[in-house]
């Protein structure tokens, strides 16, 4: 089965400078190779000859001061049916060796992709804001920066995504906003210049900070608060789309040494609490965004379809509005495919979508490659359900529960990512019984932090787990013994070069 794994927009980025007058006069095409949109089968190929590990975040704390657990899995081991022990790195030792600030919830990663290769993960931090950046093969911290209000530069201690740029020369971190006098504040996008003398030393420098307040006229909200975001996956790496906390959309543009708003959606257009993001690299709708409920009976859950193909002419004034589907109000739609039935599926009351992964079928009856029988799956973290979706004929096709597992009652499925090795399982975060972020009202002492692994049937429609593919968290790490996990992470590198020992970690 060849699949794509593209959860919060990781996209696959090789080397190319983020500026427009670069890629003005190339065709959709050749901007497409250029700033990563290559073939998925080739690039799965290519990661099969090299190292493949599964990276979760658990953003409890460690210590006093915060810190946090990285759990990093052999993909190859999770593949299989005997299951997987991970290594656990304690992130507040980590900081410290590094002699950086020990951060408090790390929340998500992204990764720098060269040639097929990543070389850094990069980790935010929600409760702190901090950004530290490590190198793949040690697991070592070779850079960190804390983005709070640096001089003139406004920031806040909410680092909730980060991202680098195609070239991996700048970071941009999306900064929900914070709190002044405890009443909620707009939020930033950062601009972080990284630069490597070698490979395990690194600088960060901040040195821009775009204020999102200014454009609440034109979300419609009272705030902008940025939650996710990433650079276009078809041509122009220098776009950057961001979902929003009250609803609305943002379509950014990274100039090579700052960002600039170039688009703004309402949340009339976009609605509910924006999330995040997968990016295809096949077919017209390029982009998939969610908008979440979070709980809130009166806000639905939603899907939305983004045709990019008018950013490869840069023709911003020119982008059609997303196409909704609201997944609490869908049946399952009628298509002309004999692979799918029209049966309804009903209401999801309290969905929550949250985590989203991309599967294609190894079915025998189609060619692997083709673009319409890709199916998105949909993880609704307070339903436990798992929606099926088509995004070729925009349509809902299937519905599957993950409650009634007597081995991982409640799983609450956060973030999702889908494994290289023949793409046959898909890895979601548990979490755990009193969550840090999000959905902290939500306390269920029946749950099981750590990771489930489903596998997916040929037709990517169905899928199995036991008990055998569920990994809980070491609690024994945690203050008070509690365990809260978030981020998953597919890191792919290359395993031969020499980059020094690898920390010591906690099996």
């Amino acid at each position: 089965m060849v699949s794509i794994r593209l959860l919060v927009f990781l996209a696959v980025a090789v080397s190319c400078v983020a500026s427009t007058p670069i890629y003005s006069d190339m065709s959709c095409k050749e901007k497409h190779e250029k700033c990563g949109g290559i073939n998925a089968t080739d690039h799965l190929e290519k990661m099969k000859v090299q190292k493949r590990e599964v990276w979760m975040l658990d953003q409890a704390d460690t210590n006093e001061t915060g810190g946090g657990m990285l759990y990093v899995y052999d993909d190859d081991a999770l593949d299989r049916k005997e299951g997987a022990s991970p290594k656990v790195i304690n992130l507040a030792d980590l900081a410290r060796k590094a002699s950086c600030p020990v951060g408090m919830r790390p929340h998500m990663m992204s990764a720098f992709n060269h040639f097929h290769s990543m070389t850094y993960v990069v980790i935010s931090y929600v409760a702190s804001g901090d950004i530290q950046v490590l190198d793949t093969k040690t697991k070592m911290i070779v850079g960190c920066l804390r983005t709070t209000r640096t001089g003139s530069l406004g920031g806040s201690v909410q680092n909730h995504y980060a991202e680098f740029t195609s070239d991996g020369t700048h970071i941009i971190v999306v900064d929900i906003g914070g709190k002044v006098n405890n009443s909620l504040q707009s939020g930033y996008l950062h601009t972080i210049k990284f630069d490597c003398p070698e490979r395990l030393t690194c600088e960060l420098t901040l040195i821009h900070s775009l204020s999102l307040g200014e454009y609440t006229d034109d979300l419609k909200t009272s705030l902008a608060r940025p939650i996710c975001g990433g650079f276009d996956p078809r041509c122009n790496c220098h776009y950057f789309y961001l979902t929003m906390a009250q609803g609305g959309f943002i379509i950014a543009n990274f100039t090579g040494k700052s960002m600039k708003v170039i688009k703004a959606y309402g949340k009339d257009v976009v609605h509910g609490d924006g999330c995040g993001g997968v990016r295809r690299f096949s077919h017209q709708y390029s982009l998939v965004t969610n908008a979440a409920s979070t709980g809130k009976e009166q806000q639905g859950d939603y899907l939305y379809l983004w045709d990019t193909a008018s950013a490869c002419n840069n023709e911003v004034n020119d982008w059609e509005d997303p196409i909704e589907m609201e997944i609490d109000k869908y049946n399952r739609a009628k298509v002309s495919d004999p692979l799918y039935d029209s049966t309804p599926y009903g209401n999801i009351p309290l969905g929550d979508t949250h985590g989203m992964a991309m599967c294609i079928p190894k079915n025998p009856h189609h060619h692997h490659h083709h673009h319409r029988h890709h199916i998105l799956l949909s993880f609704m973290r307070l339903s436990n359900e798992v929606i099926f979706m088509n995004p070729y004929y925009r349509a809902f096709v299937g519905r599957k529960s993950l409650a009634d597992f007597t081995f991982a009652r409640n799983p609450s499925p956060d973030i999702a990512t889908l494994l290289a090795n023949g793409g046959e399982r898909i890895c979601f975060s548990m979490r755990g019984e009193y969550p840090l972020s999000a959905i902290n009202r939500f306390v269920d002492v029946a749950r099981t932090p750590g990771i489930m692994c489903l596998r997916m049937s040929d037709d990517c429609l169905d899928f199995t787990v036991t008990e055998k593919d569920v990994y809980p968290t070491h609690r024994e790490h945690m203050i008070d013994g509690k365990s809260d996990p978030h981020s998953i992470f597919l890191v792919v590198y290359d395993d031969s070069e020499e980059t020094g020992d690898p920390v010591d970690t906690d099996n």
